[in-house]
């Protein structure tokens, strides 16, 4: 899943109401991590995760993340471009605990105002409350190159071990229903994907060929000597899109996630 181009992650999560403690201290919760952590703040490849702010600041932010290297943001030189919104309770999008949302971040390669790329961030409140909003739009204002963390594991529900990578950073609550996809998904695609009864099986959706993962947290996954594997629903007899994982985190143990090859 080394992709170079635009990008679409798009995932079902429950959140657990612990996330939202922001007198708890700063966390970060991982749904998909593919970074790599490079010295002066470089950042290489993408991710999805939940940001809790240290105290004082009282805030719960949704984070996509893309490196890219040799842009601007705002005229300010930058070193990965990243889409946030605040969950929290007053925050500008607040969501539930608890309650199944399908989030989706974007990253347009071309896209914005002037063609040097754009990250967006959809949610879509599965309950109907609200139903699906575009919460956030980042435009990149200086050309520069998004760039692949080739040499890390793609990862579900934790982040790197490796390297300078942020450490454990286990994701608490559910995922369901995983994909990668190799475009820009539209707010019309988005809309499409979330309607679950109509286009549960991304296989038939019309941008197929742009999946280039799809886990769906229980079908192609099996249980064996300690361990679980996953496999892609795009390609479920391919060992590059096989994940595997220790178990869920019990007591004082830590699941190290989902992993895949890098």
């Amino acid at each position: 899943l080394n992709l170079s181009g635009s990008i679409s992650i798009s995932v079902w999560v429950t959140i657990d109401a612990d996330v939202f403690n922001t007198g708890a201290g700063e966390k970060d919760y991982y749904i998909v991590d593919k970074l790599k952590f490079l010295p002066l703040g470089f950042v290489e490849g993408y991710a999805l995760y939940i940001k809790r702010a240290p105290g004082g600041d009282n805030t719960v932010r949704l984070r996509g993340v893309f490196g890219y290297g040799d842009a601007s943001v705002d005229g300010k030189p930058i070193f990965q471009v990243t889409t946030q919104t605040q969950i929290q309770a007053g925050g500008a999008r607040p969501l539930t605990p608890n309650t199944p949302y399908n989030i989706v971040v974007t990253y347009g390669r071309k896209a914005g105002v002037s063609g040097n790329g754009r990250l967006r961030t959809y949610i879509y409140d599965a309950a109907g409350n609200g139903g699906i909003i575009n919460s956030s739009t980042r435009n990149v204002s200086a050309n520069g190159t998004f760039v692949p963390a080739s040499t890390e594991n793609f990862i579900i529900g934790n982040a790197s071990f490796s390297g300078a990578g942020p450490g454990i950073k286990e994701y608490h609550g559910k995922i369901d229903e995983v994909s990668i996809w190799d475009t820009e998904l539209t707010s019309v695609d988005v809309a499409a994907l979330s309607d679950w009864n109509v286009n549960g099986n991304l296989n038939n959706y019309s941008k197929s060929s742009n999946l280039q993962g799809w886990y769906r947290m229980g079908e192609n996954a099996t249980f064996t000597l300690g361990k679980w594997k996953l496999r892609s629903a795009t390609s479920p007899g391919d060992p590059n899109l096989e994940l595997e994982g220790e178990g869920v985190a019990f007591g004082d143990r830590i699941s190290p996630g989902l992993i895949g090859p890098p």
